[in-house]
């Protein structure tokens, strides 16, 4: 008797891999894009539902008109200082918070005595009336973060 032979193809056996075949792979690709894709979403869903329901500065407080606006304010031992923005370049300068002094409705409440201001590029004078000497009355950008 003669004895026959086959050829036999042998498996690749695994090893440590854990995808083996390019339908594995596919799989695996999808798998890993969709659990991506639903992680970015979950997150941008949460920031904007945060953002809903964030709170928001009282504007209407003690029956203040709705074009006021709050400035951040630091309090110390004997006074309070009022942090602002002005000019172009922006100064951060502090202020010297006056509560004694009653301003008429629409009249000017923040008046600056600093020469820092003096830089800005943006500020424009004109002369008083009646003339005062080494006195003029300036305009300026202020930089203002609504609610907060």
């Amino acid at each position: 008797m003669t004895p026959q032979y086959t050829q036999v193809t042998a498996r690749k056996a695994r090893r440590r891999e854990y995808i083996f075949d390019d339908a594995e792979a596919a799989t695996a690709a999808r798998t890993i894009g969709a659990i991506f894709l639903i992680a970015l979403a979950t997150i941008a869903l949460t920031g904007v539902v945060t953002l809903a329901y964030a709170p928001k500065a009282d504007v209407d407080f003690y029956g203040l008109a709705e074009d006021a606006t709050c400035l951040r304010v630091a309090r110390r031992v004997d006074y309070t200082i009022v942090y602002a923005d002005i000019g172009s370049p922006l100064q951060r300068i502090k202020l010297l918070l006056d509560l004694e002094a009653v301003v008429r409705p629409g009249g000017e409440s923040l008046s600056i005595f600093s020469s820092r201001l003096h830089k800005s590029v943006s500020m424009s004078c004109t002369d008083l009336a009646p003339h005062l000497q080494y006195s003029q009355l300036c305009h300026d950008l202020a930089l203002v973060a609504p609610n907060g």
